[in-house]
C-alpha cells in the first residue's frame, strides 16, 4: 500500500505541491501572528518568523525526498533544461541530431532488413504456437532428419497430449500438360511446364491457420488414408500467373502428369484457391496443394521418411514440455518397431520462417565484416558528437563553473549533461527509424519490380510489413542508450573535471598557447578519419577486385552450356539411373546438342576452393599436391577448355575407369619443366580417388598407382583469388559411383530449343531439366563480392561525410575560439596566406595521424574479409593493396584538405580590429 500511494503522487504533482506550500504559508503565519503580539511590527515579525522555520526552498525539497520519486523529478528538470539548450543553439542540435541519424539509420536499416527476414514468421495465424518437428536419432550425434514416415506421423497425432494439430507436408514435382494456360511471359519461355506441389494432410490450412480466398478447403472425407480424392487447393499466385484470376475454376479440373513417375496424368478437380497472404512454409509458394494420400503408394512403409511436420502447441504449452511429450512417442516407437537410425527424440525449431537457423549460422562468418562496416558508422556517428559536444562544453565552461562554485554536485551536472545527450540521440535513433522504414518502403516497389521474372519473389514481397513494432522501437531505444554513452560520456566527465574557480576565469584568447587543439577533440578526430579510411580502403578493395574479377578470363567458354538435373519423376528403371555414363552418351547424340558432359566440380561455382587435392609423384621424386576434377568426355568440348596436346578422353576409358589423366598446361610445365608432357606416367595417390568412389584404401605401400598422360589441356581458374591458371589433374569419373553435374552446350542458343530438347531426353530414357546457364553459375559466385562492394560503397560514404563534417566542424569552432588571436597576429604583420596556412597545417596533421591509424586498420580489415571470403584474397596480393590504399588515402587528404582550408579561409578574411575589439 506504502508503495502506491508513493506511486499515486506521481499523478498528484500540482495538488501536493500547492497544499505542501499552504501549509508552509499557515506555519509562516502563525509565527508572524505570535511575533506581533509579542511587540514586534509586523515586517520585523515576518522576518523571526522566517528565521525560525528555516530554509522555506530546503524543507521543500526535504518534504520531496520524504514524499519519494525525487529523481523523476530531477530527470524532468533536466529534459525541461536539455530543451531550452537545444533551442538556444539549433545548429549543434540540428548537426548533431543528423549525424546520428546517418549513423543510426543504416543500422536500423539493416535490424529492420533482418527483422521481415530473420524474425518475422511468414503470414499465419499465431506463429508463435508452430514449431517445425524434425527426427533426431541420439546415436548418431548431430545427425536430424526433417522428415518422418507417414505411420510415425499418425502415431504422433494419435499420442500427443501438447498438441492441438501436427501437420504432413511432402514436396512433390509435376508437369502441367500442353493445354494449359502458360505462365505470363512469351511463348518459348512459357513451354517448359514444369510445377511443384505438395502432398498435404487434411488439417493443412486450419492447422495454419490458411485462409481460403475462393471456394474451401480440404473435407475429412478427401484426405483420408484410404479416400484421397484427388482434389487441389491452388495457390494465389498460381491462380493469377496461369489462370489469369478466372473465378470459374472452381469445379473444373487440372491435369497433372507424371506425379507418380509413371507418365500419366490424374486430373484434379480444384476446390478452393488460398488467400494471397498465404505462402505456405517457404516463400518458394507451390503451385497447389492435394492431399497426402492421393498418391499413397508409399505411405504404409514405416521405414521411409516421406514427410515433414509442423505442429501447433495448445495454448499454455512451452517448447521443452511440447519436446518432451514427442520424446516420449519417439522412444516408445523406438521399442515397438526396432530398425537401425530409427528417430529416438525429436528437435523443435520455429516453424513458419524464412530463414532457418542452420543456413543462418552458414552466412554468418561471410556477413561479418559487413555487421562490422555498420557498426563502424555509429561509432564514426559517435566520436563526431562526442567532438561537437567537447567543443560546445568549452564555450559552457564558465557556466559550469558557476554551477560548482554554488555548491553543484558533480554527479548532478554530469547527470543534466547525459541528459542532453541522451535527449538528442533519442530524437536521432527515432528520426533514424523513421528513415529506414521510409527507405525501406521506397525501395520496396523497386525490388519487385526487378524481381519481375521471379513471381515467387514479388508475392512474397507484397506480403512483407514494414513498419514500426516492439523489436524495431527496442532496436531503436538500445541504438540511443549506446550512442549516447558512447558519445556522451567523455564530454561529461571532461566538462567538470576542473575546479570551479578554474572554470569561472573567462579566457578571452588562446594567445600564448600552443597551436594544436585540445588533446581529447584532437584524439576523437584522429579516430573519425581513422575508421572513415578503414571503411574506404576495404571499399576500394572490394571494388577494385570487382573489377579485376569482371575483366579477368576463367579459361572456360560459357556460351550456350547449360546445367541440367534430373527431373524429380526419373524412376529406377530409366537410363538416367541405370548407367549415368551411357545415358550422357545418349544426350550427346540428340539434336539441338552440341555435346553434354558429367563433372564432379563446377568450376567457379563458389567463391572459395572448388576441387579437391590430391598427392601425385613423378619417378621417385617427393608427393607434390595438385588440384584434380572427374569429368566424363566431352567435358573439353562442352566446356570450351582446348586440348593443347594430345587427346581428350573417349566414352569407352570413361565406361571402363582407365587409368588416364589429362593435366593443365601449368601442371604439366610444373611437373615436366622444359618436356612433352603426353606419354609420360604420373603416380597418383589412388587411396584418395577410392574414398571419393566409396571403395576401400588400398595399404599404405600401395597407395600410388601410375596414370599415363594422354593430353595437355589449357589451365582454368579453380576460383577467383587466382590471378594464374589452376595447376589441375583430370580424371576419368569411377564407374563404381558415378556423380556429379551434367553440363549441355546447345547449338543455338534458344529458349525455344531448350522444350524440344527436354522432350527428345526423356524419350531416350533421359529424363532432364534445364536449370541454368554455366555462365549464371560462374556469375553468382560473385555475390558476395558484389555485396560488399555495394554495402561498403554506401557506409563508407557516410563515414565520409560524417568525417567531413567532423573535420570542417572542428576547424571551424577553433576559428571562432581564436579570433582575438587571429586579430592580434594580423595587427603583428601575418599574412592572410600564413594564417590560412597555419589552420590547414593544424588540420591535415590530424589527419596525417588518421591515415596512419587508417591504413592498419584497413590491413587488419582485409585480413578479415579474406578469411570471411575464402575467394578473395585481398592479404596476399601487396601491389593490389598498395595501388588502392594509395587511392583512397589520395582521396581523403584531398576532401580533408578543402575541410580545412574552407574556415582556414575564413579566418585570414578577419578584420584585425574587429578582432581585438571582441574580447
Amino acid at each position: 500500500m506504502k508503495l502506491w500511494n508513493r506511486f499515486s503522487t506521481l499523478f498528484a504533482r500540482r495538488r501536493l505541491e500547492r497544499e505542501m506550500s499552504e501549509e508552509i504559508r499557515a506555519h509562516i503565519d502563525g509565527l508572524t501572528e505570535r511575533n506581533i503580539a509579542a511587540g514586534l511590527s509586523p515586517e520585523e515579525a515576518r522576518y523571526a518568523a522566517l528565521r525560525t522555520f528555516g530554509g522555506v526552498e530546503q524543507i521543500k525539497e526535504q518534504a520531496r525526498d520524504v514524499r519519494g520519486w525525487r529523481w523523476f523529478d530531477e530527470t524532468l528538470q533536466d529534459l525541461r533544461f536539455a530543451l531550452r539548450m537545444m533551442r538556444k543553439s539549433p545548429g549543434v542540435t540540428f548537426t548533431a541530431v543528423l549525424t546520428l541519424t546517418l549513423g543510426m539509420g543504416v543500422n536500423a536499416a539493416l535490424f529492420s532488413f533482418y527483422d521481415f527476414v530473420i524474425l518475422q514468421p511468414l503470414p499465419s495465424r499465431q506463429p508463435n504456437e508452430l514449431v517445425d518437428i524434425q527426427a533426431r536419432n541420439e546415436q548418431v550425434p548431430g545427425r536430424i532428419d526433417p522428415r518422418f514416415s507417414y505411420p510415425d506421423y499418425l502415431d504422433y497425432c494419435a499420442g500427443t497430449q501438447t498438441f492441438s494439430d501436427i501437420v504432413a507436408v511432402a514436396p512433390l514435382r509435376a508437369y502441367l500438360p500442353e493445354e494449359t494456360p502458360a505462365v505470363i511471359g512469351s511463348p518459348q519461355e512459357s513451354t517448359t511446364r514444369g510445377i511443384s506441389l505438395q502432398a498435404v494432410s487434411g488439417n493443412y490450412f486450419p492447422g495454419l491457420g490458411g485462409e481460403i480466398a475462393l471456394g474451401r478447403g480440404f473435407l475429412p472425407g478427401e484426405a483420408g488414408l484410404h479416400s484421397g480424392r484427388p482434389v487441389m487447393v491452388l495457390s494465389h499466385l498460381f491462380w493469377e500467373t496461369h489462370l489469369h484470376k478466372d473465378a470459374k475454376v472452381l469445379g473444373t479440373t487440372l491435369a497433372i502428369r507424371d506425379l507418380d513417375g509413371k507418365k500419366r496424368e490424374t486430373a484434379y478437380t480444384i476446390i478452393g484457391v488460398a488467400a494471397p497472404s498465404f505462402l505456405g512454409q517457404s516463400a518458394d509458394t507451390p503451385a497447389a496443394w492435394i492431399p497426402l494420400t492421393a498418391n499413397p503408394a508409399e505411405l504404409g512403409d514405416r521405414l521411409r521418411p516421406l514427410v515433414s511436420l509442423t505442429g501447433r502447441m495448445k495454448a499454455g504449452v512451452s517448447p521443452p514440455q511440447a519436446k518432451a511429450d514427442l520424446d516420449a512417442i519417439a522412444r516408445r516407437l523406438e521399442q515397438q518397431y526396432p530398425a537401425e537410425r530409427r528417430p529416438t527424440s525429436v528437435h523443435l525449431a520455429p516453424g513458419m520462417m524464412l530463414v532457418d537457423s542452420e543456413y543462418l549460422t552458414k552466412v554468418l562468418m561471410p556477413m561479418s565484416p559487413i555487421l562490422l562496416g555498420f557498426a563502424l558508422t555509429l561509432v564514426i556517428a559517435c566520436l563526431n558528437v562526442a567532438n561537437l559536444f567537447l567543443a560546445r562544453g568549452i564555450t559552457r565552461q564558465h557556466e559550469i563553473g558557476v554551477r560548482l562554485a554554488l555548491g553543484a554536485g558533480r554527479g548532478r551536472i554530469v547527470r543534466q549533461l547525459f541528459a542532453e545527450n541522451f535527449l538528442l540521440c533519442g530524437l536521432g535513433a527515432v528520426a533514424a527509424m523513421l528513415l529506414a522504414i521510409w527507405t525501406l518502403q521506397g525501395l520496396r516497389p523497386i525490388a519487385m519490380s526487378a524481381f519481375a521474372d521471379l513471381p515467387e519473389v514479388r508475392n512474397y514481397l507484397g506480403t512483407i510489413q514494414i513498419g514500426l513494432d516492439w523489436r524495431i522501437i527496442g532496436f531503436g531505444a538500445l541504438l540511443a542508450a549506446v550512442a549516447g554513452l558512447t558519445a556522451g560520456l567523455v564530454p561529461a566527465l571532461h566538462s567538470v573535471r576542473r575546479d570551479g574557480v578554474f572554470a569561472l576565469k573567462r579566457e578571452g584568447s588562446a594567445l600564448g598557447r600552443k597551436m594544436t587543439p585540445p588533446r581529447l577533440r584532437a584524439l576523437l578526430l584522429v579516430s573519425q578519419v581513422a575508421v572513415c579510411l578503414t571503411l574506404l580502403s576495404v571499399s576500394g578493395l572490394m571494388t577494385g577486385k570487382l573489377m579485376k574479377m569482371d575483366r579477368s578470363d576463367s579459361g572456360l567458354s560459357m556460351e550456350r552450356v547449360y546445367q541440367m538435373k534430373a527431373s524429380d519423376t526419373a524412376g529406377a528403371g530409366t537410363l538416367l539411373a541405370q548407367d549415368p555414363l551411357g545415358a550422357i552418351e545418349t544426350l550427346r547424340t540428340l539434336p539441338g546438342v552440341a555435346s553434354a558432359c558429367l563433372v564432379s566440380e563446377i568450376p567457379m561455382r563458389k567463391p572459395g576452393d572448388n576441387f579437391s587435392g590430391i598427392n601425385v609423384k613423378i619417378a621417385d621424386g617427393k608427393p607434390q599436391g595438385f588440384a584434380y576434377s572427374r569429368v566424363s568426355a566431352g567435358f573439353f568440348e562442352t566446356c570450351g577448355v582446348p586440348v593443347l596436346r594430345g587427346r581428350a578422353f573417349t566414352p569407352r576409358e570413361v565406361v571402363n575407369g582407365a587409368d588416364v589423366v589429362i593435366v593443365s598446361e601449368t601442371a604439366a610445365e610444373r611437373l615436366w619443366p622444359g618436356e612433352d608432357a603426353v606419354g609420360k606416367f604420373l603416380s597418383v595417390d589412388v587411396a584418395t580417388l577410392d574414398r571419393e568412389s566409396g571403395q576401400p584404401a588400398p595399404e599404405t605401400n600401395q597407395n600410388f598407382r601410375p596414370y599415363a598422360v594422354i593430353g595437355v589441356a589449357g589451365g582454368i581458374r579453380n576460383n577467383w583469388s587466382q590471378n594464374d591458371r589452376k595447376q589441375l589433374l583430370w580424371f576419368p569419373p569411377s564407374a563404381k559411383r558415378v556423380s556429379g553435374s551434367i553440363l549441355v552446350r546447345l547449338q543455338t542458343d534458344s529458349r525455344a530449343v531448350l522444350p524440344g530438347v527436354e522432350r527428345m531426353a526423356a524419350a531416350a530414357g533421359v529424363p532432364l531439366e534445364f536449370k541454368e546457364k554455366l555462365a549464371t553459375i560462374v556469375d553468382r559466385s560473385l555475390w558476395p563480392f558484389r555485396a560488399f562492394a555495394r554495402f561498403s560503397s554506401v557506409l563508407s560514404g557516410l563515414a565520409l561525410i560524417m568525417a567531413t563534417i567532423g573535420l570542417y566542424g572542428m576547424m571551424a569552432f577553433g576559428v571562432n575560439q581564436r579570433v582575438h588571436e587571429i586579430g592580434v597576429r594580423m595587427a603583428l604583420g601575418a599574412t592572410a596566406e600564413r594564417v590560412t596556412a597555419l589552420f590547414v597545417r593544424q588540420g591535415m596533421r590530424l589527419v596525417a595521424w588518421g591515415t596512419a591509424v587508417g591504413l592498419g586498420a584497413g590491413t587488419a580489415f582485409a585480413v578479415l574479409l579474406g578469411k570471411a571470403l575464402p575467394g578473395a584474397g585481398f592479404a596476399g596480393d601487396m601491389m593490389f593493396r598498395g595501388v588502392v590504399f594509395a587511392v583512397v588515402t589520395a582521396f581523403l587528404f584531398t576532401v580533408a584538405l578543402l575541410a580545412c582550408w574552407l574556415p582556414a579561409r575564413r579566418a585570414a578574411k578577419v578584420d584585425p580590429m574587429e578582432a581585438l575589439r571582441c574580447e
